[in-house]
């Protein structure tokens, strides 16, 4: 019998932190030969937790980047990213709705898109201090738990603007719904609102709404 050489788990999120964390996942890599997968295009923002070996990102243009021991990915609009797992690799990951993260943390989608930070120097110590508790944990489930009392912390503070709901809808709706549609419930003009998601996300709401689909 063939044996298995990657675990992939993944869990919900509790009631009060749905409309900011779409998903949390666990991935784990034990075989000795490494193995390249595609990564598609995704308008999420994630935190993501390395405990072992790491995946390394591998771009078209030939470069690679290993995330640091946590991660903060941006929206990835572009194509031809694959991701490179190796004997070892141990990850988390909180997938977060668009408008999560500048909700939860007050940081802005535009300073992220297309762009993989140190969450050390984004979020600051305190997420230092959850990759200490996370690594001493070795189940999902207690892992989840911690991260959830991490950002249930943050829920009373979040906010998010009228941009930021606008791409909650267009990825609930899987980018189906029209530009001009979603302008019209935002209460301004086409053009305008082009303006004002592109300044909120750095990206033009059909190219979100492209990604969206996938």
């Amino acid at each position: 019998m063939r044996a298995v050489t990657q675990s992939v788990q993944s869990a919900r999120p509790i009631q009060p932190l749905r409309r900011f964390v779409r998903v949390y996942a666990a991935r784990e890599y034990s075989s000795s030969t490494a193995a390249i997968e595609p990564s598609p295009p995704h308008v999420e923002p994630v935190l993501q937790f390395e405990f072992g070996t790491g995946l390394t990102v591998c771009f078209s243009g030939g470069n690679e980047l290993t995330p640091t021991r946590v991660a903060v990915v941006g929206a990835r609009l572009d194509l031809g990213i694959h991701l490179r797992l190796e004997r070892g690799v141990n990850s988390f990951a909180v997938f977060l709705r668009p408008a999560g993260f500048t909700a939860l943390f007050g940081v802005p989608m535009c300073q992220l898109t297309n762009t993989s930070h140190d969450a050390e120097c984004v979020l600051g110590v305190s997420v230092a201090s959850l990759w200490e508790q996370l690594a001493d944990e070795k189940t999902f489930s207690r892992r989840v738990s911690l991260v959830e009392a991490y950002l249930l912390a943050r829920v009373q503070d979040a906010s998010c603007s009228r941009a930021a709901q606008c791409a909650d809808v267009m990825l609930k709706s899987r980018g189906t719904v029209r530009v001009a549609d979603i302008a019209r419930w935002s209460g301004v003009g086409v053009r305008q609102f082009e303006r004002q998601f592109a300044a909120a996300f750095g990206a033009a709401p059909k190219a979100f709404s492209r990604v969206a689909r996938f």
